[in-house]
């Protein structure tokens, strides 16, 4: 029973990784035939309702605003290290964030998020220290930069030459 009892939490436990799932099964040493489940709180920071349900859409759901934009998309590479940066138009004062995705059809992408931030007149992103082991292909890569913000999104590209 014991032996059926641990085959079966293993199982589970496969399962609920594979899956992703935030769940951690533990099992207590009483014999007790079911295993205890065990919230595990992930390390994000709190969330309103309305970022939560952004979060859970997939990014081509979320709208491209007309009124926003990206641009002056710029990417380097200094010795071992990459750096990225992006303005933003048509929204100032208020914070959103960006996601840097670098794609190449070799590869997998590499991707940062950063929050938004108010430089002068300006709203900029911009990423930096990123190791250029990230990039497993020497050659091109595209930069897609997306911001968001208030359910809408703005998407500018820029390219990079990993070195």
């Amino acid at each position: 029973m014991y032996k059926k009892v641990l085959v079966i939490s293993a199982v589970v436990v496969a399962a609920v990784c594979a899956a992703g799932g935030g769940v951690l099964l533990v099992h207590n040493r009483s014999r007790t035939p079911a295993p205890t489940i065990v919230e595990q709180k992930k390390n994000a920071p709190e969330q309103s309702a309305a970022s939560a349900a952004e979060n859970n859409k997939p990014s081509q759901d979320i709208p491209v605003s007309p009124d926003l934009s990206v641009s002056q998309v710029q990417a380097s590479q200094t010795g071992g290290t990459v750096t990225a940066s992006a303005h933003i138009g048509g929204v100032s004062g208020v914070s959103g964030y960006c996601v840097f995705t670098f794609a190449n059809s070799l590869a997998k992408p590499v991707v940062r998020q950063v929050n938004s931030q108010q430089s002068g007149p300006a709203l900029t992103c911009s990423t930096s220290n990123i190791p250029s082991a990230e990039f497993s292909v020497l050659g091109g890569w595209t930069l897609t930069v997306s911001y968001y913000h208030d359910d809408v999104r703005a998407v500018g590209t820029g390219s990079i030459n990993i070195q």
